[in-house]
């Protein structure tokens, strides 16, 4: 009796006590303007405000999350990501896929003049959205591989929504190199944006490293997402 009346408190507790899951968090998110799906992953960048002339194009935060097939990334500014105001804008993500300075292309240096970034990585790709007036597009989004300046795709899924911009890149948009990118590799990711607002000033990010595919322990909720990776329970 005393065994059955413990194992009855047990499943009342849970009844009542949050159950911590893993999950992979990009296996949540919809590319759609609406950013409440990435409110369980972690900043990966926090940049200060420092574009007097250019809240718009001052970074605030970036975001990074991936699963096996893509990689996601949200964009936060401190004004309006992409203003109607008739001037372009140049966001830049850049990608080390090996997390190695002395490889790739260093952010440490940009046109012969030092960024001032204090962790520099060693790029090998990056992924750009180029906005004019707010709406227009205007043919230069991308992904690149740095090194020999060849563009691997033209086709970005992204939206926009007041002060962010959220990005998927499915990694066979890299092309060749489609398999460098295997889940539990550490990358460092870095952003800097370019713009007319300002005479053409840079805001550089500084840089953190990101896993392929990371999962981190979240609470499931009454309403599970469309996509939801395998779960975990916690023990």
């Amino acid at each position: 009796m005393k065994v059955r009346s413990i194992f009855c408190l047990s499943f009342l507790l849970g009844l009542f006590v949050p159950t911590l899951l893993f999950a992979v968090e990009a296996d949540q998110i919809v590319i759609d303007g609406k950013f409440d799906d990435w409110d369980a992953i972690p900043i990966a960048v926090k940049d200060p405000e420092d574009q007097d002339n250019n809240p718009d194009g001052d970074y605030k935060s970036l975001k990074v999350a991936s699963n096996g097939k893509a990689i996601f990334f949200l964009e936060t500014v401190y004004g309006e990501i992409t203003p109607m105001d008739g001037k372009r804008y140049y966001y830049h993500i850049l990608i080390d896929v090996d997390n190695k300075l002395k490889t790739g292309i260093s952010n440490d240096e940009y046109e012969g003049k030092p960024t001032k970034v204090k962790k520099p990585i060693g790029s090998e790709f990056y992924v750009q959205i180029g906005r004019g007036k707010g709406q227009v597009e205007f043919g230069s989004n991308g992904v690149t591989h740095l090194e020999t300046e060849q563009q691997l795709t033209k086709e970005i899924e992204w939206k926009n929504g007041g002060d962010s911009l959220e990005i998927v890149v499915p990694f066979a948009s890299f092309g060749k190199y489609e398999g460098l990118f295997k889940v539990g590799l550490i990358i460092s990711i870095a952003a800097f944006q370019e713009g007319q607002a300002n005479d053409w000033a840079i805001d550089w990010t500084e840089s953190a490293e990101h896993q392929i595919g990371k999962a981190y322990p979240v609470k499931a909720k009454d309403k599970l997402p469309l996509t939801w990776a395998k779960l975990k329970r916690v023990k």
